[in-house]
Formats: C-alpha cells, sequence, structure tokens
C-alpha cells in the first residue's frame, strides 16, 4: 500500500473513532523518536531513525509531561538533599 492511502484509510480512521487528532507521518515519526528517547539511548535512536547528525535527533525528541517533575525528584532524592525530608513528604505534612 502507499503511505497515503495507509494515513487515509488505517490512521485518520482510527484517530477519528478514538477522538484523537489527526496525524501524519511527521507527528508518527515524532512520537516514535520521543519513546525511543525514553527508553533507549541517543544514539540508539539516532540510528533507528536515520538521522546522521545528532541534533536532529535531538530537535525530533520532546519532554513528556512527568518526566521534568521525576527528574527534579530523583536530582532531590539522590544528589541535593539525600537526607532532608522530600519535597512530597512537606506536601503531605502542610495538609494536615
Amino acid at each position: 500500500m502507499r503511505p497515503e492511502n495507509v494515513l487515509k484509510r488505517v490512521i485518520h480512521p482510527a484517530c477519528k473513532r478514538h477522538q484523537l487528532p489527526r496525524v501524519g507521518w511527521h507527528d508518527l515519526r515524532h512520537t516514535s523518536a520521543t519513546l525511543l528517547d525514553e527508553h533507549e539511548s541517543l544514539r540508539v535512536a539516532q540510528a533507528i531513525l536515520g538521522h546522521s547528525d545528532l541534533q536532529t535527533t535531538l530537535a525530533y525528541t520532546h519532554v513528556l509531561p512527568g518526566r521534568q517533575r521525576e527528574a527534579m525528584q530523583r536530582l532531590e532524592n539522590e544528589i541535593l538533599f539525600p537526607s532532608v525530608p522530600k519535597s512530597e513528604e512537606k506536601a503531605e505534612s502542610r495538609n494536615r
């Protein structure tokens, strides 16, 4: 099948059925790059996506919601304040 036909016959109807915005191949490449970056090294993502420059791969990846918070919590827990009550514990004690 031609790529345009796959979009028209499979992907766009699936988006409509699940009440999602219509996506194209470029959108799917960005999604793939982001998911690869989450689970694989950038070099592996670069090879799979066929980019000759690592900067191109970086431009294709996006930060998923919650990943920044998780990274900050790891930094806080393991490096900055290992023996200080964590921010979640502080928030719970304030709510009591």
